[in-house]
């Protein structure tokens, strides 16, 4: 894919391929588009697909990015077919009803895997909402949840709860905003805060997706519609008046 991984554009290119550029900060809007195509995907192979997918492995590294920067979930290869009537009361949505080894369980990647499945839980969709929860995290903070886990000693979701529960939440989502006043809003703070509210609220919605209990988290379907709702609905309604806002002083200087 001609922009390589969502991995690569959060933290910048692998050491093999090329000069390390570091983390990037990424632009709101970026943020928004690539979560909720992602999200509307998954929310499609749970939910709308003739067969439902339970991916298994999602991750940023399996995320890629077109020449539209379009992002596409990929790598299916230890993805699990789910049985329409098969349901985990433990688990919430629906789980495959057959399992016959913890290797198989505890397929995926570290960081991203579903804690039920270390304890013997089968793969589920609600585990592919905790893998989608840790990644819109890693976006929104910019920290890889191995990182956390060497550093911290616990998970990226414990992490960004801890903060949220301290009252810390701008150690969060600092990466995430502009240092400077928004060049869509160069006459005042206001389109810092308002940037600040809609990436709280996918902060929000990051800890809701990775919540310990299975049965806690969010269907797939409501975590697009949530974040289709921030991107088309509050955050470019206030883009669109910002720009009136600007249209209307340049016009008064001339």
């Amino acid at each position: 894919m001609p922009n390589g991984s969502l991995d690569g554009l959060v933290h910048g290119p692998p050491r093999g391929g090329g000069k390390p550029e570091g983390p990037r900060r990424l632009d709101l809007d970026l943020l928004l588009s690539v979560a909720s195509d992602v999200a509307e995907g998954v929310a499609y192979l749970h939910h709308h697909a003739p067969v439902k997918v339970v991916h298994c492995d999602l991750k940023p590294s399996n995320v890629l990015l077109d020449a539209d920067m379009t992002a596409v979930v990929s790598d299916f290869g230890i993805s699990k077919l789910v049985a329409a009537d098969a349901r985990g009361p433990e688990m919430g949505e629906a789980s495959m009803s057959v399992c016959n080894s913890i290797t198989r369980l505890l397929q995926g990647s570290v960081g991203y895997i579903a804690p039920e499945y270390g304890l013997g839980g089968r793969p589920s969709t609600q585990g592919d909402v905790y893998s989608f929860g840790v990644m819109l995290l890693e976006m929104i903070s910019g920290k890889r949840p191995t990182d956390v886990i060497a550093e911290e000693g616990h998970s990226l979701p414990e992490w960004a709860r801890n903060r949220r529960l301290q009252h810390d939440v701008d150690a969060v989502v600092e990466r995430s905003l502009p240092r400077d006043p928004p060049s869509v809003l160069p006459f005042g703070p206001p389109g810092r805060e308002m940037e600040a509210i809609v990436v709280t609220e996918l902060l929000e919605l990051g800890i809701a997706c990775s919540q310990l209990a299975p049965s806690m988290r969010p269907a797939m379907d409501d975590v697009a519609h949530e974040i289709a709702c921030l991107r088309d609905g509050t955050w470019r309604k206030y883009r669109a008046t910002d720009l009136k806002a600007i249209d209307q002083i340049k016009s008064n200087k001339h």
